[in-house]
């Protein structure tokens, strides 16, 4: 590969860097296959003279003649160079000049090879096929009107006449009249809704079974291992949306379960990221970085309050649930690398417990070492911050106890957490216990339900890692005959997933009480997305089991439209919970009915399971000092929702100090969503190293002084030169390393 790049790539210049989902295809396949380019930034209004000057072809327009438009390229490794226009063009241009890796169509050429479900995953990419074909109709259609208003906003001052006078032209419509208003506005989003539901249909069907027998669930492909053209498609598609229109994005981010978004493993997703960034040659140009892998000047330290790695996936993932455990094996593979060093059981801030449970000491018997924030300053130039979100909230009205626990304390002992206070001879559910009451409609309230009520069959079949053997005896134990799951709202605003609603219905001898049919009657079922109707469908069918049948099975009931006044102990292990009536206002709001409405129900035990956040003991740096990087509003770090730099309390960017994950973002989307938040932050702190800008494939040369966009900069606590050069860390963890103090990290069997 030539060190000078030959390839110049044609984009629109904004003030949000590359925009076009169009140029996004191309670029993120130029970045694929690893190939030295460069950009050449143009104002809309001056494509037209640009490519006319480079010979660049026209573009079909149904209202312009002639039309020129981006992406294009110019290849400078032949004579003459080779100019082509369209991103299909190029893409297909790219895969026959530069072939390995390669980008293939939707449907990869070897499918059938060792494929066992190969009938099954053809059905599958034509799905997906058809979808894309669509794309443009729905983004024209759809998706246009409801971002166009504010694209303006990012375009440069010289281009902002002409996008309103040609898109008023395009549109045959004034420009302000092209974006439909209020009521009009509702429909469209219930239309784009329906598009991301029926998108999330086709992926979640094809994920069922991997493209590669020996394929892992955490691959990011629609096809498993294969990169597919129409990766890139929805990839560009995704970042045209966030960066035209923000709004909408935030409120995509929480459609289908935070699919679109992309817990716990962030640190070494970030880890991977920055070393990929570090080591690709196409990823980072400038300030003569030796981008040999084994010269880099880095070195990535995780730190880990547990003495064993992986946090939320290895302890908070369900049991029954281990496909989602797969990317413990890319986890290793980072921990391989030798610039990559593992502390573990240090615990880092003040001293806040971050499990949440109710136990005052962890049941551990290995002195975790304490290590103040500012300790590490000295050590490092770039802090990250992906300590999850470890805490359950609580309810106002139900104060913890004996009687009344965090769903997190069963999963942390189900799943053996090391610092579960209860153990095979001391479980947070007595063995008296008939009936519990689970408050919230969450994943993990079914998840908690759900392996409380498996039989001693089902749960012995599950791997010892992921369910200790001493922990299935101790639920073989277990005497619980009926589970209550109690919430506010009605059944179609629960937040299971189809997932978790099928596999409680198909517990084997177990039961649902059925769902009185008033409370289907009274939803508009055309107002409800793909997703709502699934799981209305699955709550209205019932459980496979009967609740009439015999031997007697045990049972769950969900119960809708209340919430927990308060409760009572009447009698060791006997509890009187009483519960009010809710309803919802015409804004969506949950208020008790007037006149109020009560009723009391006796239970052994309350499970309370209604979110996380994260510690803020983390900044204590001690008792009379703290850093004020904590939002005590939302409960997470306070952070840009671009590039996760940590802000200060009057919005300020602390300089080279990040959260990512949960930590920056609070707790919400599922896995995947980490991945790309880890990217982002990678990316930013590449970005501040270097004293450059990221744009995956160009770096642009920025002026390193007191802002960062147009935000201001606070001075770094860190470093310039790390104390410890490039493999030390400070002496307290080089001292607790060799004390056997600190554990080194070790690969799950």
């Amino acid at each position: 590969m030539s060190k000078e790049p030959l390839i110049t790539l044609f984009d629109i210049i904004t003030t949000k860097g590359a925009f076009s989902p169009f140029a996004w295809r191309v670029r993120l396949a130029l970045n694929y296959k690893k190939i030295n380019y460069k950009t050449h930034w143009l104002a809309l209004t001056d494509i037209k003279s640009n490519h006319q000057r480079f010979s660049i072809p026209e573009t079909e327009h149904p209202i312009e003649n002639p039309f020129y438009t981006i992406p294009a390229i110019i290849d400078a490794s032949t004579s003459p160079p080779i100019v082509i226009s369209q991103s299909f063009n190029i893409e297909k241009y790219l895969d026959e000049k530069y072939p390995d890796p390669p980008l293939y169509s939707i449907i990869p050429p070897n499918l059938h090879q060792g494929d066992t479900n190969a009938k099954e995953r053809v059905a599958f990419l034509d799905e997906v096929n058809e979808f894309l074909r669509e794309t443009n109709h729905w983004r024209r259609k759809i998706l246009i009107p409801l971002a166009i208003p504010l694209i303006p906003n990012i375009l440069q001052e010289q281009d902002k006449d002409y996008f309103y006078e040609s898109r008023s032209r395009w549109f045959q419509m004034p420009f302000n009249e092209i974006s439909p208003k209020a009521e009009a506005r509702e429909v469209y989003i219930k239309d784009l809704k329906a598009v991301f539901e029926e998108l999330d249909r086709v992926l979640v069907r094809g994920r069922v079974k991997p493209y590669n027998p020996n394929d892992q669930y955490d691959k990011p492909w629609i096809c498993g291992d294969v990169v597919t053209r129409g990766d890139f498609t929805l990839i560009g598609l995704f970042i045209w949306i966030q960066k035209s229109n923000p709004e909408l994005w935030n409120l995509i981010k929480t459609w289908n379960s935070g699919r679109w978004l992309s817990g716990g493993p962030s640190g070494f997703y970030l880890a991977a990221r920055i070393l990929y960034l570090l080591s690709s040659p196409g990823a980072l140009k400038g300030n003569n970085i030796n981008h040999n892998q084994d010269n880099l000047p880095v070195r990535v330290h995780i730190f880990e309050r547990l003495k064993a790695p992986h946090g939320l996936v290895r302890f908070g993932v369900a049991p029954d649930h281990p496909e989602v455990k797969n990317c413990i094996h890319k986890f290793d593979r980072v921990v391989e690398d030798p610039k990559v060093r593992f502390f573990g059981n240090v615990h880092v801030g003040g001293g806040n417990k971050s499990t949440g449970s109710t136990s005052t000491t962890p049941s551990s018997s290995a002195s975790p070492l304490h290590l103040p924030l500012s300790t590490l300053f000295p050590y490092y130039t770039h802090l990250a911050f992906s300590t999850g979100a470890p805490i359950p909230k609580t309810h106002p009205r139900l104060p913890p106890s004996q009687y009344c626990i965090p769903a997190l304390d069963i999963v942390h002992w189900y799943t053996g957490h090391p610092e579960s206070r209860y153990s095979d001879l001391t479980p947070p559910i007595p063995p008296s216990a008939k009936h519990i009451t689970i408050i919230g409609h969450g994943n993990v309230s079914l998840d908690v339900a759900r392996m409380i009520l498996s039989s001693f069959a089902r749960l012995n079949k599950l791997s010892d890692d992921d369910m200790p053997p001493n922990i299935k005896r101790a639920m073989k134990q277990l005497n619980v005959e009926h589970i209550d799951i109690v919430g506010r709202r009605g059944p179609e605003d629960v937040r299971f997933t189809p997932k978790e609603v099928r596999e409680m219905m198909s517990l084997d001898n177990v039961a649902m009480n059925p769902i009185p049919n008033h409370l289907f009657e009274r939803m508009k079922l055309d107002s409800l997305s793909r997703q709502q109707t699934r799981i209305v469908q699955l709550l209205q069918k019932g459980s496979r089991t009967m609740i009439d049948q015999s031997p007697r099975p045990k049972t769950f009931k969900l119960q809708f439209f209340e919430q927990p006044v308060g409760y009572r102990v009447v009698a060791p292990g006997l509890i009187e919970l009483e519960l009010e009536e809710t309803c919802l206002t015409t804004s969506g709001d949950v208020v008790p009915v007037s006149p109020p409405r009560r009723r009391v129900i006796h239970t052994n035990l309350i499970v309370t399971s209604l979110g996380y956040e994260s510690s803020p003991g983390l900044f204590q740096n001690s008792e009379q000092t703290s850093y004020p990087w904590f939002n005590e509003r939302t409960r997470h770090i306070r952070s840009s929702s671009a590039g996760g730099r940590v802000l200060s309390p009057d919005g300020r960017v602390v300089q080279n100090i990040y959260a990512s994950g949960w930590a920056g973002r609070g707790a919400h989307g599922v896995l995947a969503g980490t991945v790309m938040d880890a990217n982002d932050v990678a990316a930013s702190i590449i970005q501040d190293w270097e004293g450059e800008e990221l744009r995956n494939g160009e770096v642009i040369q920025q002026n390193i002084g007191s802002k960062i966009g147009h935000v201001e900069r606070l001075p770094s606590p860190l470093a310039i030169e790390p104390a410890g050069g490039l493999y030390n860390s400070c002496d307290v963890i080089e001292n607790g390393v060799r004390d056997g103090i600190v554990s080194a990290y070790h690969h799950r069997q």
